[in-house]
């Protein structure tokens, strides 16, 4: 006999990677719906129909006759000289029952023409292979060796993904360099919480790369080049993902969860709490120990430590639990084996087996809450003076769920006095719920609150003096119901439970002044109306023309001076310069016209450097001319 072999949870160990849920019956309910669905609307889809077919067979659900004769006869029909097409009609045929392609005439070619493709992919390459192994059609895998092997250039996840798929259909020998190649995928991965491992592409592509390497590493006999934490990982990603509602999402998933579980190499183990997380005293706690599909594993032994509310080591060590006589899976123990305190347990398992391939069980923990039912013993309620001590005589009291046969009246010189324990009915020791108040419940439906505090000896107190607490009633005389409330959350029940009825009689409140500026007002605001700046008056027009007038007298002046005087055009030397010259100043006047209208300080000063520069060369020409003439006269 093989030594057993002890995977043994860490019970300390918070980063350790474990699986705490796995695919249940109800699961399966759900999606073989939806997948049958599938199979009965969309029969135009030859791709849509073979994922819900596998998928339905990946689940153990077995298809109608009816449904899968007229689905059959769809693929039959199937134009199988398209790959694609031949892909899914041959999974469609291997899936149904009593189901064969009849007419695969064409199918060899389609198979074979992938090799000649300039740049086959590995989704490509796959199905092809896929086909083959379905249709039992003879191929040259050498030759898809080679072309897988130019498919690898694309080190995309996706691609990759498919090449380990492709790289399982081949011969063993064949298989291996693919094989060692496996990190390069894995190290695409993405970790996200400490929880999940995925790749760019999601659920589709992560699915397709773990069915894949688990695959390929059947085909070798070799444990793939990862480590078990990652496979984990990758486990809970896909375990998160159940809740698919697509045909193709769901034939990924199964494929990926199927390999997992059925395989010689690595299967991971779920082990988790069935039923409620809280602790019933009359039903045993159950454990389930399984893989990813909820099926049973070779398990020979089920330990558990359990950890009490408020501490960090275990006080029950080492107790072994009882395989369940209802399902194969299921662990169990009494909630007798652990102390009476409520609050949250935690529950770390020790599991014994012979199978080396299980993993997954380092860390696994479960949590469990006790919750416990109370009763109120000692209600007392009173009215009290300022100055009064509580006592037997002022106080009466209340039996737990009763009410107090007379109303309690009184006014803002009184004192209310309200007294209880909270003991655990279970146990009958005292308890300190988290929330303890009474609360007064005005006949219009006004509540006011306050909070019981515990005293020396575990007995809560509420004593309200209305003199300094009448203003909490807002001034609001009349009949008020009081009730007790207690809550926790390691109380089963919380309670609610009217007490006494009182009538207050209480000052009325003072009249509150809002300040201007905290008040909001949703009356509609008078409508502002814009009102445009008047323009400026213009002067008349008579005195804007003779503005205009005294404006033009300088050049009006320049003219008659020219006419009386006369011009002298005699020594003005007739030559090019004189002409640039005088073109310049008109253009520098030009210039200064076109900048009033659209031109900016730049780029008029960018023109008249250009033109100013040629004025001066060309008057300094003039200049010198004239100076020529004069001196030439004189001589």
């Amino acid at each position: 006999m093989r030594p057993i072999i002890f995977l043994v949870i860490a019970f300390t160990s918070a980063c350790a990677v474990s699986l705490n849920t796995f695919w249940e019956e109800n699961d399966t309910k759900r999606l073989s719906k939806i997948l049958e669905s599938v199979l009965e609307t969309k029969k135009d889809n030859i791709a849509s129909l073979h994922y819900a077919a596998s998928g339905l067979k990946l689940l153990n659900v077995v298809t109608s006759k009816k449904l899968a004769k007229v689905v059959c006869e769809i693929a039959k029909r199937a134009e199988l000289t398209k790959l694609e097409t031949l892909y899914h009609a041959s999974a469609l045929a291997g899936d149904l029952e009593d189901c064969a392609l009849t007419n695969v005439v064409g199918a060899q070619k389609a198979i074979e023409d992938v090799l000649t493709e300039a740049k086959p992919s590995g989704e490509r390459i796959t199905q092809a292979l896929r086909s083959a192994d379905r249709l039992g059609i003879k191929v040259d895998k050498a030759a898809f060796d080679r072309a897988l092997t130019a498919a690898m250039k694309d080190d995309s996840a996706n691609n990759l993904a498919w090449v380990f798929n492709a790289a399982a259909l081949l011969d063993k020998a064949q298989g291996t360099k693919y094989f060692e190649k496996v990190k390069n995928l894995l190290s695409q991965a993405d970790e996200v919480d400490s929880r999940f491992l995925l790749f760019d592409g999601g659920l589709m592509t992560t699915s397709n790369a773990v069915h894949g390497i688990m695959s390929l590493a059947e085909q070798q006999g070799k444990v793939p080049a990862f480590t078990e934490d990652k496979l984990l990982l990758f486990a809970n990603y896909l375990l998160s993902r159940k809740h698919v509602s697509t045909e193709k999402s769901a034939f990924h998933l199964l494929s990926a969860l199927g390999v997992l579980a059925n395989n010689h190499q690595l299967v991971p183990v779920v082990v988790s709490l069935e039923g409620s997380v809280m602790i019933n005293r009359g039903q045993p706690i159950v454990i389930a120990v399984c893989d990813v599909f909820g099926l049973p594993v070779t398990v020979t032994d089920v330990r558990v430590n359990i950890i009490p509310p408020g501490r960090s080591s275990p006080d029950l060590r080492n107790l072994r639990l009882q395989r369940s006589n209802v399902k194969p899976r299921q662990f169990v123990f009494g909630p007798d084996k652990m102390s009476d305190a409520p609050g949250m347990y935690i529950v770390n398992v020790r599991v014994e087996t012979e199978d080396k391939r299980l993993i997954g069980l380092t860390g696994s923990t479960v949590h469990l809450q006790r919750s416990d039912d109370i009763v109120v013993e000692d209600l007392k309620v009173g009215l009290l003076g300022k100055d009064d001590v509580a006592t037997g005589a002022n106080l009466a009291s209340v039996a737990q769920f009763a009410k107090l046969s007379k109303v309690i009246t009184a006014d803002h010189t009184k004192r209310l006095y309200v007294s209880f324990s909270v003991k655990s009915k279970f146990t009958g020791r005292l308890v300190q719920p988290h929330q303890a108040f009474v609360l007064f419940k005005h006949t219009n439906g006004v509540e006011v609150f306050y909070t019981a505090y515990v005293q020396t000896g575990g007995k809560y107190i509420v004593d309200i003096d209305l003199a300094k607490s009448h203003k909490d009633f807002d001034g609001l005389s009349g009949r008020y119901t009081a009730f007790l409330i207690v809550g926790d959350h390691t109380i089963r029940v919380p309670m609610k439970w009217p007490f006494a009825d009182f009538i207050l009689y209480l000052p009325p409140a003072p009249a509150q002044v809002t300040p201007k500026s905290q008040i909001i007002n949703y009356n509609v605001l008078p409508e502002i109306k814009h009102i445009f700046r008047q323009s400026e008056k213009r002067p008349s027009t008579i005195l804007s023309d003779a503005f205009t007038l005294i404006s033009l007298s300088p050049l009006l002046l320049l003219f008659v001076l020219w006419f009386r005087i006369g011009l002298n055009f005699g020594n003005m030397p007739l030559n090019l310069w004189t002409l640039i010259f005088h073109g310049s100043l008109t253009a520098l006047f030009i210039l200064y016209f076109i900048s009033w209208l659209q031109l900016n300080m730049f780029e008029t000063l960018k023109y008249l450097a250009v033109v100013s520069a040629l004025t001066y060369l060309a008057g300094n020409h003039v200049l010198k001319a004239i100076a020529d003439k004069r001196k030439s006269k004189i001589e």
